[in-house]
């Protein structure tokens, strides 16, 4: 086996790993009322860190008027990342910040927006900015 093909065999089953352990903390009670989906999780995304060939690792992030605020994964290693979000509604922003990152979306604002960021062990917010109160969880970083 060459040296390409060992180091694509190992990302392969990293992503495996950490989809895996993501996947595994979808389940469960959450705390969330049921008309929802405030947390970590979104429900399309479940457990999904992507990386092709040569680039970063992703993450997937939403956030929409019916009040959904997502990450495709959590928890997940510590390192850089692509952070791509989805933010399609005007009430609502997403925002990230912790440990030197501090990154977000326009409330007035839609669209995508993508970011490299460098996810460092702890714990990092994302909420919307107007709903600190109902929509807002902590992301694990290990």
């Amino acid at each position: 086996m060459n040296v390409v093909t060992k180091m694509a065999s190992v990302a392969v089953s990293a992503v495996l790993a950490v989809g895996l352990v993501g996947m595994s903390g979808a389940s469960g009670d959450h705390s969330t009322p049921a008309e929802h989906d405030h947390g970590r999780l979104g429900a399309s995304d479940k457990g999904i860190i992507e990386q092709a060939k040569g680039t970063l690792p992703r993450l997937t992030g939403k956030v929409d008027g019916d009040k959904n605020l997502t990450i495709s994964s959590d928890p997940v290693p510590s390192g850089r990342y692509r952070l791509i979000i989805r933010d399609t509604t005007t009430q609502h922003n997403w925002h990230i910040f912790g440990n030197s990152v501090d990154r977000e979306t326009s409330i007035s604002g839609t669209g995508r927006s993508a970011w490299t960021v460098r996810l460092r062990d702890g714990n990092y917010t994302v909420q919307c900015d107007a709903h600190t109160g109902t929509m807002r969880f902590t992301l694990n970083v290990t």
